[in-house]
């Protein structure tokens, strides 16, 4: 029976990505308490897919692993960025409905049997 041999990252690199991440999570605390309007939203969104292609490529090994791996990750992006595609066109889409005036509601007494 033949081994597989595979490439195995370093320490120093496991040690690096891991650095990197703490990094990313500390920028993702500072963007959380500062207030960049609109770009609140962009600045998370950017931060956590840079922090999820990180776990991806190293913690997960599709850095070193074969193109139907490269592909069938892709693929599964691709796949994600659709359904966000889709949700954020059907959020944009839809009407705004305002809620109905609020009436004072009548206290109705139930007769004692």
């Amino acid at each position: 029976m033949s081994q597989i041999k595979t490439k195995v990252p370093s320490l120093t690199l496991n040690i690096a990505v891991y650095a990197a991440l703490l990094f990313l999570l500390a920028v993702t605390v500072w963007a959380s308490r500062t207030d960049l309007g609109y770009w609140n939203f962009v600045a998370a969104a950017g931060i956590a897919s840079l922090k999820a292609s990180l776990i991806v490529l190293f913690f997960m090994r599709v850095y070193y692993a074969k193109p139907l791996i490269w592909l069938a990750s892709g693929a599964g992006f691709v796949w994600l960025a659709i359904l966000f595609n889709l949700v954020v066109s059907d959020y944009l889409t839809r009407s705004r409905v305002q809620s109905a005036p609020v009436h004072e509601t009548a206290v109705y007494e139930v007769p004692d049997r």
